[in-house]
């Protein structure tokens, strides 16, 4: 639960509310949430698209640009959700990187202060 808070205040609080940030917020989210850290298959990244995409078309946020793109053209729309697909993936590189740093970061401090507290580990307890 803490790693989506993190994902939701970094792309949808912290940045500016654009589609984009909607489609990275929930491609990662989505991603995570279906297969942790590994490599989706097809069918799973398939799957993870269709959902991070419908929210983007839907939301409040995505729904004008989606439809801007929509009636300049088909090619202007796909080669928006080319750009994002392309940017979203590295991104939940990135995430993935940021959430194994705050991991550490928690681990460390839960030891700290076990060993004030009790004067032990967490692997003592």
């Amino acid at each position: 639960m803490s790693t989506l808070a993190q994902i939701t205040d970094i792309y949808l609080f912290e940045k500016d509310s654009t589609p984009e940030n909607v489609v990275y917020a929930f491609y990662i989210a989505t991603r995570y949430i279906l297969v942790r850290e590994r490599k989706p298959t097809k069918a799973e990244s398939k799957r993870i698209w269709e959902i991070a995409l419908w929210v983007a078309q839907n939301s409040k946020i995505g729904a004008p640009y989606w439809k801007k793109l929509e009636d300049q053209g088909q090619v202007h729309l796909n080669d928006w959700l080319s750009t994002m697909k392309e940017n979203a993936r590295k991104r939940f590189e990135t995430f993935l990187k940021h959430k194994e740093r705050a991991e550490l970061a928690s681990k460390e401090s839960v030891n700290s202060l076990l060993e004030a507290v009790f004067d032990m580990t967490e692997s003592q307890t």
